[in-house]
């Protein structure tokens, strides 16, 4: 990595920042009232809290180096941007449909990519006040201010499998589903449902329709420090340094045995 990028993270009060910028976050949404907007072009929803979100986010990383470039949901932005070597991406609210709706699935995601691959990664949900936090493959888990360091060495696979899923459905997802022996489907929006596989709460979350890559780099991130795999359908990692915003179909494993033990590519 660039030198004085590797120096700027790695600072001793480095974690304790970003951290504090996702608390920011945080106290800003639960202080706040839920003010929606238009629908943005694509037809997705639009609040007050994604734009402001993005704003301290926004501060927060260009404080700590103004020359890395930030990728974000709520603004344009070059495709270009994708192929540095090095680059923030954001979503100041993963999942704003359930932020809007009063629900509780949605995040606060921001990640670092270095050459193509999630260096750091942070997810914060503000309803419950945790965060989940991973920098050189070690992930710290922050619950309503304690915070823990995770022990990867911990999971173990569960029998049958627990399945996370987004709220899709579709012929290509049942099939596969069907392959597996009384599966527990488990259901649920946002990069929340990374955060489950890195604590072991399910065992594999396939995703057949295309997601932008805002919306999993952090969850990403998170994923391999708690010893976890993010593959294609051709059991090749995921990637982040093609000039394209969205995703091809890909399966997250809580675990690099998950694979073999359930042979889900077979």
């Amino acid at each position: 990595m660039n030198v004085a990028i590797l120096k700027t993270i790695n600072k001793k009060n480095f974690d304790k920042y970003l951290i504090n910028t996702a608390d920011k976050c945080i106290d800003y949404i639960r202080e706040s009232n839920i003010r929606p907007l238009n629908n943005k072009n694509d037809g997705t929803p639009l609040s007050i809290a994604d734009l402001k979100i993005d704003s301290i986010i926004r501060k927060s990383l260009n404080q700590i180096n103004p020359k890395i470039k930030i990728i974000s949901e709520e603004y344009d932005f070059s495709l270009d941007a994708y192929l540095e070597d090095c680059y923030w991406i954001i979503d100041p609210i993963d999942g704003t449909k359930s932020y809007i709706s009063g629900g509780k699935e949605y995040t606060v995601n921001i990640a670092l990519i270095y050459k193509g691959e999630p260096y750091l990664g942070l997810i914060a949900h503000p309803p419950s006040k945790k965060i989940w936090y991973a920098k050189n493959n070690k992930l710290i888990i922050i619950n309503n201010g304690v915070q823990e360091y995770y022990n990867s060495s911990k999971q173990n696979t569960h029998s049958p499998p627990i399945i996370i899923t987004s709220k899709e459905n579709n012929i290509e997802m049942e099939n596969f589903l069907n392959k597996f022996k009384n599966p527990k489907r488990v259901k649920l929006s946002s990069s929340l449902k990374f955060c489950r596989l890195a604590e072991n709460e399910a065992d594999f979350y396939p995703r057949f329709s295309s997601i932008s890559k805002w919306d999993i780099a952090a969850g990403h991130a998170i994923l391999n420090a708690s010893g976890g795999e993010l593959i294609d359908l051709n059991a090749q990692h995921v990637k982040y340094n093609s000039k394209i915003s969205k995703t091809g179909k890909f399966i997250a494993l809580a675990t690099k045995q998950t694979k073999h033990k359930f042979n889900i590519l077979n």
